[in-house]
């Protein structure tokens, strides 16, 4: 069992994970969100973890223990865009993701399933097809 603990222990510390949601808004995705990064910095305060949103970060400072990237193009998408304007977004987010999957070794979407930016959802399923590990936490 310590051999057990010792190795997962190892595991966090060289873990690198990306939490990425639409925004980050005052209100139930936020709390899950400072709900996990507390729990994952008390089983390791030295993991890596980056949060990226579409929208600026609340005035909070549970997140700054973390890096924290604001990119519109996790926004949720907008109703009124024509089918050119789709591709060029799908490809923004496709190559950001890449990038980010990249550096992390767990992207963590919230809410991915609502349909909120369903270009955002269609670019992490590639990214599963691929073998990128990805989690999609249902929470509303």
């Amino acid at each position: 069992m310590a051999h057990y603990y010792i190795n997962l222990k190892l595991y966090f510390l060289f873990m690198r994970i990306a939490i990425i949601h639409h925004h980050l808004y005052p209100g139930g995705v936020t709390k899950v969100i400072k709900s996990q990064l507390h729990a994952l910095f008390m089983i390791h305060p030295e993991i890596r973890i980056s949060v990226y949103s579409g929208t600026k970060q609340t005035n909070d400072d549970s997140l700054r223990q973390v890096n924290f990237y604001n990119e519109q193009i996790f926004q949720y998408l907008p109703g009124d865009i024509n089918k050119e304007n789709a591709v060029l977004i799908f490809q923004n987010i496709a190559y950001y993701l890449d990038r980010i999957a990249e550096e992390n070794d767990i992207l963590h979407f919230h809410n991915l399933n609502l349909g909120k930016n369903p270009l955002l959802t269609l670019a992490a399923y590639h990214l599963a097809k691929r073998g990128v590990c990805i989690v999609n936490h249902c929470h509303d």
